[in-house]
C-alpha cells in the first residue's frame, strides 16, 4: 500500500503491519541523510478522511517524530529528517512508522510553523550567508562599506563563531538584546 523512495536505492514496500492501522520498517541512518519520496502504490487508497502518517524513530524507538504525510488527495510527499549527527553512522538503524489516522487526528501531529534543527556547521553556514547577503544588499544600494567591507564581515563572523563554540545557544539570546 506504501512506498519509500531514497535516492540510489531499489523502491521500497515491505512494511511490516503491527496492528491494523500501524505499518514500521527499518533503514540505515545513512540511507535518510537526504530527502527521499513516501508515497501511496499506485492502486491504493486510503478510507475516507484518512491519511497516512509518517513518523521516524531513533534507538530505543520510544519516541515518534512526524515527518510528513499523504492521502488519496496528495498521494505523495518529499520528505527530509534531520538526524542528530552521531545517528549517521553506518549501524543505527532508523524506524520508519506508518499511521493510518483521521484527517483531524492528523492535523495534530503537522506542525504550524515549520521546526528547524540545526547542528554547529548548519548554524554557521546559515549565518555566513546571511552575512554575505547583507553585504551584497548594501553594496546594491551603490552604499560602499569601503575597502574592507568585506574583511569586517569576515572578522565579525569570526567572533560569531567563537562566541558559538563558548556558547551553542548564543544566537537564540542576540534578539533579546535593547
Amino acid at each position: 500500500m506504501f512506498g519509500v523512495g531514497i535516492p540510489s536505492c531499489p523502491i521500497f514496500t515491505q512494511f511490516q503491519q503491527v496492528q491494523p492501522e500501524k505499518f514500521v520498517a527499518s533503514f540505515p541512518a545513512k540511507l535518510l541523510g537526504s530527502p527521499f519520496f513516501f508515497f501511496l502504490l499506485p492502486g491504493a487508497s486510503l478510507p475516507a478522511n484518512t491519511v497516512a502518517s509518517l513518523y521516524y524513530s531513533l534507538p530505543p524507538y520510544e519516541n515518534w517524530s512526524f515527518i510528513g504525510l499523504v492521502g488519496n488527495d496528495c498521494p505523495s510527499k518529499l520528505c527530509t529528517v534531520k538526524l542528530p549527527a552521531q545517528s549517521a553512522s553506518e549501524e543505527v538503524m532508523v524506524e520508519l512508522g506508518i499511521s493510518i489516522e483521521s484527517m483531524s487526528e492528523a492535523a495534530l501531529a503537522v506542525p504550524t510553523s515549520p521546526t528547524i534543527v540545526l547542528d554547529q556547521s548548519d548554524l554557521q553556514l546559515l549565518v555566513r550567508g546571511i552575512a554575505t547577503d547583507f553585504f551584497r544588499f548594501v553594496e546594491s544600494f551603490g552604499q560602499s562599506m569601503g575597502p574592507d567591507g568585506l574583511a569586517l564581515v569576515d572578522k565579525w563572523f569570526q567572533k560569531f563563531q567563537e562566541k558559538l563554540r563558548s556558547d551553542p545557544w548564543y544566537w537564540q539570546r542576540i534578539s533579546d538584546r535593547t
